[in-house]
């Protein structure tokens, strides 16, 4: 029998992508979209364990940025703006200068992006470890070389947490990075899975794991372990792998596998719709030209 989450979803099921974004090498024009529906749903609207939540994606927010993107996983929000390359970057330890290019990535947290209050302190130490998950997923993908001596600069701020916080962000400086020009090995989707634990029967003292793709800050909350990747889908390249509980072999790569299940859907939608601004930007440099 199917494993249902609060609000009627399979455990193993993933929701629906919705994806719209403006130009990509082009002035701005109209925003283009592209929707990729879940495998399944139920009669009461909720989602399966295995469906994502919806996405959405637009490029170009941010006019004094090279690129920008605003994304939003579900309740999740996130806003992003790349600027550079420029001269400041390529410093090595001692002040060395280093041929290759540097990335920068500086993830804020907004004071309202969760309830309840936080100190200082502590909202920068998190933010700090943010910073370094999202730059270590992204820079086994960009190509510093392509930008020696000068720095890439990616700023992040999370305006509102409603589960997957990483993913939300590295789908956004994904999204900006590609806007802005900046060479890429290939695009880094990235996704969650957590794991949490029901009665086996309502009188066993027994539960059964149950693993869930994108989850809610609710799902989060009641979970005993997750797992997050950030992935080159045409490459088959894991970025960054992020393990939190215990977990042995076979489960841990049951969830990895699922995890890059939710990347291929993302990555499937993002070229989807970066092709579509591609050959809009074509058409009109074409009809500019003649």
């Amino acid at each position: 029998m199917p494993v249902m989450r609060d609000g009627g979803r399979h455990a193993e099921e993933m929701r629906s992508i919705f994806i719209k974004t403006g130009s990509v090498q082009a002035p701005p024009k109209k925003p283009r979209a592209f929707h990729l529906a879940h495998d399944a749903s139920d009669e009461d609207g909720g989602r399966h364990a295995e469906e994502m939540r919806s996405i959405f994606i637009k490029t170009g927010v941010i006019s004094q940025a090279a690129g920008s993107a605003y994304v939003e996983f579900d309740k999740t929000k996130v806003m992003c703006a790349v600027y550079g390359p420029r001269q400041g970057g390529g410093k090595a330890a001692g002040g060395a200068t280093n041929e290759q290019g540097r990335l920068e990535v500086d993830v804020k947290l907004a004071t309202f992006a969760t309830p309840g209050a936080r100190g200082k302190a502590g909202q920068g130490d998190a933010e700090r470890e943010f910073s370094t998950l999202v730059l270590r997923a992204l820079e086994g993908a960009v190509i510093a070389e392509t930008f020696p001596k000068t720095s890439v600069d990616v700023y992040a701020t999370v305006m509102e947490a409603g589960g997957a916080e990483l993913p939300a962000t590295v789908a956004a400086a994904s999204a900006a990075l590609a806007q802005a020009g900046v060479a890429m090995r290939d695009l880094v989707s990235a996704c969650s899975v957590t794991r949490v634990s029901s009665p086996a029967s309502s009188s066993a003292s027994t539960s059964i794991p149950t693993l869930l793709l994108d989850p809610t800050s609710a799902e989060e909350g009641a979970s005993d372990g997750g797992v997050t990747i950030a992935h080159m889908v045409t490459l088959g390249e894991a970025t960054q792998v992020v393990v939190t509980g215990s977990w042995d072999g076979d489960a841990l790569d049951d969830a990895i596998q699922l995890a890059a299940s939710g990347c291929a859907r993302v990555d499937q939608a993002l070229r989807e719709v970066l092709r579509q601004g591609a050959e809009e930007a074509a058409s009109l440099a074409g009809a500019a030209a003649s």
